[in-house]
């Protein structure tokens, strides 16, 4: 039907499937509470809608369709006595929570990717150009970040990951933006989050062996050098 429709559909049910093309996606968040009717589908939607301003439409309903059942799960671990519709609605703000700020364990087939837009005060980016001998985006710029490591929470790992990579300590940082994408090819979801932080002048910077250059920019700049898409969607959003 998503493929002679050219649609993107959701079949709720124990398992939820998202279909688009031949991409098909199970999400096996949820709760037994969550079987009878109106426990889904309208704020399935919703979650959806709105994720779709800033990811693509598959995306969006990936995520709308965790979103759902973790807020689910949330409710029937704190409610205990059963889960009405409404309780769904009451715990989505922890649910996204769960996301942005994960307990210390990565899924192995969920990916979170976070990266750092570090700005000095007049608004310059700093952006790192990786090694062309990396495998993953050779030669192609970044932003300071890196994959949450198992045992790590969200905010401890970028900041390690900035550390690592230009040899800065301590920067606070501030979440601006996430998405979700799945990578239909291996079956893989990826989770990306976006921090914001202000640095003081331009302070020297120590590049690990992951990097060969650097440069501060501006975001139009940043937009014209050759970098991954999801960070070109990652930087528009920046206040």
């Amino acid at each position: 039907f998503a493929t002679q429709h050219h649609a993107v559909v959701i079949l709720k049910g124990h398992v939820d499937i998202v279909a688009e093309g031949d991409a098909v996606y199970e999400n096996r968040s949820g709760s037994v509470y969550m079987t009878k009717g109106g426990f889904g589908d309208t704020l399935t939607g919703i979650c959806g809608a709105l994720l779709f301003r800033g990811t693509n439409l598959f995306g969006a309903a990936c995520a709308g369709a965790y979103l759902n059942g973790k807020a689910g799960e949330l409710a029937a671990i704190n409610k205990k006595e059963g889960v009405l519709a409404s309780d769904i609605f009451e715990y989505l703000p922890k649910a996204i929570e769960s996301v942005l700020y994960p307990e210390p364990a990565v899924l192995g087939n969920v990916v979170i990717l976070q990266k750092a837009i570090l700005a000095d005060k007049e608004g310059k980016i700093l952006t790192l150009k990786r090694s062309t001998k990396d495998r993953a985006r050779p030669g192609r710029w970044d932003f300071p970040g890196g994959r949450l490591e198992e045992g790590e929470k969200a905010p401890e790992g970028v900041k390690r990951e900035i550390k690592e990579e230009t040899g800065l300590p301590g920067i606070q940082v501030t979440v601006f933006t996430a998405e979700v994408e799945y990578e239909s090819a291996k079956e893989r979801t990826w989770i990306y989050i976006g921090y914001k932080s202000r640095v003081k002048d331009k302070p020297k910077i120590n590049l690990s062996c992951e990097h060969e250059d650097y440069r501060w920019v501006s975001k139009e700049e940043f937009l014209k050098l050759e970098s991954a898409e999801f960070l070109q969607r990652m930087i528009k959003k920046l206040p």
